[in-house]
């Protein structure tokens, strides 16, 4: 997936990441995968949770990246797709590497799965349902 994000970096769409990461995580990540959270461009927004204090579903770990159709986020949980589709946003929910606990971790949690279907969301269960899932909205590379 990253060698797919440089190609559209590349191709000159802009690339930005909001996580719910803690510090712990991110600092692990940045030492062992120093290129899956690079957007390779200063300008490209990072939204970190515990670094920006908000998360997602919270409309404000969106508002960086403004609104409308040009925008499409990808997340493997579905819960964290409702409020990009509120602004407008297409949005690809990706399962392939889904955490299997987090079912049992959201009974009872703030946000719940949502039923995904419609124009401007698509299931990827693979790297190459996200490459299909771009190109059927004209992105790629």
């Amino acid at each position: 997936m990253v060698a797919y994000k440089r190609a559209l970096d590349s191709a000159g769409y802009p690339l930005g990441i909001i996580s719910t990461i803690s510090q712990i995580t991110h600092e692990h990540i940045v030492q062992r995968f120093t290129k899956v959270l690079n957007t390779f461009s200063k300008d490209n927004p990072v939204i970190l949770s515990y670094w920006d204090g908000v998360m997602k579903p919270h409309e404000s770990a969106y508002a960086a990246f403004g609104t409308g159709h040009d925008n499409i986020f990808i997340d493997d949980k579905s819960a964290y797709l409702k409020t990009p589709l509120e602004l407008g946003w297409r949005c690809v929910h990706f399962t392939q590497f889904a955490d299997k606990n987090e079912a049992i971790r959201q009974l009872g949690a703030h946000h719940q799965e949502m039923k995904l279907d419609g124009p401007m969301i698509k299931v990827a269960h693979s790297y190459d349902a996200v490459v299909d899932a771009l190109k059927q909205w004209n992105v790629s590379v």
